[in-house]
């Protein structure tokens, strides 16, 4: 039986219920976005997708363009609920919840989005990764 809950984002309450793996297949198809992959749940754009993905049985007007228009402060709010929803994401006991993700950097046009393939900020940096990847120049003395 899945699990169901409710959330609340600027003062109304949103009732979401737990996807089956059906609808997480079809998310992966639709969005190309794999459920497991860091760079889908750490970004903004990913926990759009999967926000929208627990809320459709109850609010099928709720798309993930609705929810990007949500205020930041809500990300963790919404994160709660996808890892209540969908305990793939629950961690250990006395682990602490993955960060929000970063905010655009308007400035720079960079998003946080699931397309960005640099390192994630709660991944370490991997010895084995090329030479070339990302690093900033005061790095690379």
């Amino acid at each position: 039986m899945p699990s169901t809950g409710t959330i609340e984002i600027g003062g109304k309450q949103y009732r979401w219920t737990s996807p089956t793996i059906k609808d997480i297949m079809e998310f992966e198809q639709t969005t190309g976005l794999l459920l497991i992959d860091q760079r889908s749940f750490n970004s903004a754009r990913g926990r759009a997708y999967l926000a929208e993905l627990c809320l459709r049985k109850h609010h099928p007007e709720i798309t993930a363009g609705i929810i990007l228009g949500w205020p930041a402060a809500d990300l963790l709010e919404i994160w709660d609920m996808i890892s209540e929803a969908i305990p793939i994401f629950t961690v250990s006991p006395g682990t602490k919840r993955p960060p929000a993700p970063p905010p655009a950097d308007e400035k720079s046009g960079h998003d946080a989005s699931a397309a960005d393939t640099g390192p994630t900020p709660t991944s370490p940096r991997s010895s084995s990764s090329p030479a070339g990847s990302r690093a900033a120049p005061s790095e690379s003395a």
